[in-house]
C-alpha cells in the first residue's frame, strides 16, 4: 500500500513537471512557439477577393469560415462559395486556391448581383437583381442602407414593375413571370434606346411601358415568351420617336400590339403610320 502511494505520489509530481515544462508560457517558451506555428501551419490562411468593391466585400468576410483548417477550405471550396451565395448581392461565388501553389492562399472570385427593377411581389415591394432574384424589401431602409450605402438614392430611378403576381398564380408563377419581364424589359430598352421607368402588365397581358423623361406610354403585345416579336416591336417604338424627334411631347400612347402597325394617339386624333398590311391584333 505504501509503495502505491509512493507511486501515484511520483506520477503526480511526473505530470506536474511536465505541465510546467511544456506548457506553462514563462518556463517553456520554445514550446509556444511550436505550438503556434503549427496553429498557424494548419489554421493560418491568406484570403483575397479577385476585383470586388471593398464594400461587399467587407460584408462577405464574416461569412468565411475562418476558425476552419487550410486542410477543410482545400476539400470544401463549394460549401465556402455556397455560403458566400447566400448574400443578395452575390450572384456567383468560386473559391479557388492560388494559381502560383502557397499553402493556405484561397482566391475568392464574385459575380455580384445588380439591382435591375422594384417589383411587388407576395404583398411585398422588393427590390431585385437582374436575375430575379429578391435583394431587399424596399420597405427596410436599414436593409437597404445596409446593402447598397450611398447608393440607396439610385435605387429610386429604377424600373417599377406592376402586375407580375396573378389574382389566383402561386408565388413560384410569380417569380418566373418577373424573370421574363426584366429579360424583356432589358430588351425594350436595348432595342429601343429609351429608358425605361416603369412597366406594367395588365389583366389581358398586353405591357404598357412608361419612359423617363416622356408624358406617354406604349403598348407592346401580350408576353408570350415571343422575344422574337418583341424585339420588332420596340424597333418599331425606335422609328416612330425617331420621326417624332423634337415633337415627342405630342405623343400620348404609341400602340404595338399590332401587325406591322404602330397606332399612335396624339392630343384629339389616332394616326397609323408604317402601316404595311392591314392591323390585326394577335
Amino acid at each position: 500500500m505504501r509503495l502505491y502511494k509512493i507511486a501515484a505520489l511520483l506520477l503526480l509530481l511526473a505530470a506536474a513537471g511536465f505541465y510546467l515544462t511544456f506548457y506553462h508560457a514563462e518556463l517553456a517558451p520554445g514550446w509556444q512557439a511550436v505550438k503556434r506555428a503549427n496553429r498557424s501551419f494548419f489554421y493560418g490562411k491568406q484570403v483575397s477577393f479577385e476585383d470586388l468593391e471593398s464594400r461587399l466585400a467587407s460584408q462577405l468576410k464574416p461569412l468565411l469560415p475562418w476558425d476552419r483548417s487550410v486542410l477543410w477550405w482545400s476539400l470544401r471550396e463549394d460549401e465556402i462559395a455556397s455560403r458566400l451565395m447566400e448574400h443578395p448581392l452575390v450572384e456567383g461565388a468560386q473559391v479557388e486556391r492560388c494559381e502560383a501553389f502557397s499553402w493556405g492562399c484561397f482566391v475568392i472570385k464574385v459575380s455580384a448581383r445588380r439591382p435591375a427593377a422594384i417589383a411587388a411581389i407576395g404583398g411585398e415591394t422588393w427590390i431585385v437583381g437582374q436575375d430575379g432574384a429578391f435583394m431587399a424589401p424596399l420597405s427596410s431602409a436599414i436593409t437597404l442602407k445596409k446593402l447598397f450605402g450611398e447608393d440607396v438614392p439610385k435605387l429610386g430611378r429604377l424600373p417599377v414593375i406592376d402586375g407580375v403576381m396573378l389574382e389566383q398564380g402561386s408565388l413560384e408563377v410569380g417569380r418566373a413571370r418577373l424573370r421574363y419581364v426584366l429579360k424583356a424589359l432589358a430588351l425594350i430598352e436595348e432595342e429601343s434606346g429609351y429608358q425605361i421607368s416603369r412597366l406594367a402588365i395588365k389583366e389581358n397581358g398586353e405591357t404598357v411601358v412608361s419612359f423617363r423623361g416622356y408624358n406617354m406610354e406604349a403598348v407592346f403585345d401580350v408576353i408570350k415568351g415571343q422575344m422574337r416579336r418583341l424585339r420588332q416591336e420596340a424597333r418599331r417604338f425606335k422609328q416612330v420617336m425617331t420621326e417624332f424627334a423634337g415633337r415627342e411631347g405630342a405623343l400620348e400612347r404609341v400602340d404595338l400590339a399590332f401587325d406591322k402597325v404602330a397606332v399612335i394617339k396624339l392630343a384629339d386624333e389616332v394616326v397609323a403610320p408604317h402601316e404595311e398590311k392591314e392591323a390585326k391584333r394577335r
